[in-house]
């Protein structure tokens, strides 16, 4: 007996149904959906988390506390008194790389962007979040499996009710999907693409964190290189003093008591020269591994302090909108939000589809030949039994979302007074500057004097070399601030939500 006429003969097989009767069962099965939607389901009222996100910003101040008053005037009237060889003052540039006018160390800057290790390694993980969210944007899709299978089995019965072997050969076409009515999958892909912005905001942080630190590190370098000129300029001056005291001791001037003091000062100068050069080469090592090279102290520094411009930062909503922690808090309350909504639409039912396309055969050549089978099937399911768990977990995730949004709250308040503490110390910085400055003008004149009165005999020797140590250390002080000005005005800037990026070709 033909196989195929004994599986119809019993009702289960049948010719292929037209397109209308095929989509009697789905208008059946939304029906009873909607029927049981309006019987009562309910759910949990989305978070306004967008509003909640746009009044913690509306909230903050109209004008920075530290960069107000006659203090900015001030500030300003230093800057172009005391640095008139940096850019003029003007509004902030959103790239920090324009705020570097020197051509070496934008290079620089640039090579770690992209040969640094850590840099590389977080940009792949990026990339590995972005490829995984094809897992939850498919599950909104049907699923489509194929399937072949082969078995011999001896359940089945002969003419004289004995076992008999037979073998079956199998195809069949699998497609299940489930109806996303509530987007409760849609807001799983949300939170999972809002988490992978929020990764592409932390490594945003983290490139123009090492760009600030290679351009930190480079006026660290150029000021120890200017530290050490200082002590050398020290040594010559003591080695010149020696001479002379030597010279006036044979004319019976003086005495050895001057001599010993001025090779003193000498000696205590090659020492802090000595620990100078190789703090210089600690910080090339430390540059050379922010470049991703092999540190060996190859890397040679300028002799002059790179041209860094200081501008004004804009009223703090504008700024702070712009710095990537502030992105990255952001992204994750939206993911926080995303997630609470699908716990939440977990508790209403699911509509889900399911169809199959069959072929059985004696043998795999027959398959081809062989009518094919198909079923559809449309399910409903309400959760029962589960709702205190589903229950809990929606409460679980308003709460997490509660959390977000305080975090966020936290992000940018810490931003504020980043940024505020930044303007203080700018401001501060600048005043030292002007002050030190006078000072070592002061300084220069009173060292000419005690030397012309050395040389008439009016003076000590511990009288001249006081005047020249404080002179020198004064001219220390002067470059230290110096380059503390510029290295701040890298932090300033990324307080207030500049960053690095490739310049254009």
């Amino acid at each position: 007996m033909n196989h195929v006429n004994s599986r119809r003969g019993r009702g289960r097989l049948g010719p292929p149904a037209n397109p209308r009767t095929l989509a009697r069962p789905l208008v059946t099965v939304l029906a009873s959906v909607l029927t049981v939607v309006l019987a009562g389901c309910t759910t949990t009222a989305p978070f306004e988390t967008r509003a909640a996100a746009e009044q913690v910003l509306l909230d903050l101040p109209s004008s920075w506390a530290a960069g107000t008053g006659t203090a900015e005037t001030e500030t300003a009237e230093a800057t172009a008194e005391m640095l008139s060889d940096a850019p003029a003052l003007g509004p902030l540039s959103n790239r920090l790389l324009d705020l570097v006018g020197d051509s070496q160390l934008q290079q620089l800057v640039l090579e770690a962007l992209e040969a640094n290790h850590d840099l590389r390694a977080a940009a792949y993980r990026l990339e590995a979040s972005r490829r995984l969210l094809a897992e939850t944007r498919a599950a909104r899709s049907p699923i489509v499996a194929a399937g072949y299978s082969a078995g011999r089995s001896n359940q089945g019965f002969d003419a004289f009710g004995g076992p008999r072997l037979e073998t079956r050969h199998r195809v069949a076409l699998d497609v299940s999907w489930e109806i996303d009515l509530w987007r409760r999958i849609g807001d799983l892909h949300d939170a999972d693409a809002s988490l992978a912005s929020a990764q592409a905001a932390d490594l945003a942080a983290a490139r123009d964190v090492l760009g600030a630190r290679v351009v930190q590190a480079w006026v660290a370098a150029v000021a120890l290189r200017q530290a050490i000129a200082v002590e050398e300029q020290r040594i010559q001056v003591l080695e010149r003093l020696q001479t002379t005291i030597t010279r006036r001791y044979r004319r019976g001037l003086g005495s050895l008591e001057d001599l010993a003091a001025a090779r003193s000062g000498t000696e205590l100068a090659r020492a802090t020269v000595a620990g100078l050069e190789d703090d210089l080469e600690q910080t090339h090592r430390a540059l050379e591994l922010l470049l991703g090279r092999v540190p060996r102290d190859e890397l040679q520094s300028a002799d002059t302090l790179p041209a860094i411009a200081f501008g004004s930062p804009k009223v703090p909503a504008t700024v702070l909108a712009r710095r990537p922690d502030v992105e990255s808090a952001l992204w994750r309350l939206r993911a926080a939000d995303a997630s609470a909504a699908a716990a939440a639409k977990a508790l209403l039912p699911r509509l889900q589809l399911r169809g199959e396309l069959v072929r059985e055969a004696a043998r795999a050549p027959d398959l081809a030949s062989v009518t094919t089978l198909w079923s559809l099937l449309g399910a409903v399911t309400q959760p029962i039994f589960q709702r205190g768990l589903l229950r809990a977990r929606a409460d679980a995730g308003r709460l997490e979302l509660e959390a977000a949004l305080e975090e966020y709250r936290g992000v940018v308040l810490r931003a504020v007074g980043e940024v505020e503490d930044a303007l203080g110390r700018q401001r501060s910085l600048l005043r030292q500057r002007h002050h030190v400055d006078r000072a070592l003008g002061e300084a220069i004149r009173t060292s000419s004097v005690f030397e012309s009165r050395y040389r008439a005999g009016l003076a000590s020797i511990l009288e001249l070399l006081q005047a020249e140590n404080q002179r020198l250390d004064i001219h220390r002080q002067l470059l230290a601030v110096n380059g503390e000005i510029l290295s701040h005005r890298i932090t300033l800037a990324l307080a207030v939500g500049a960053g690095f990026e490739e310049l254009e070709s």
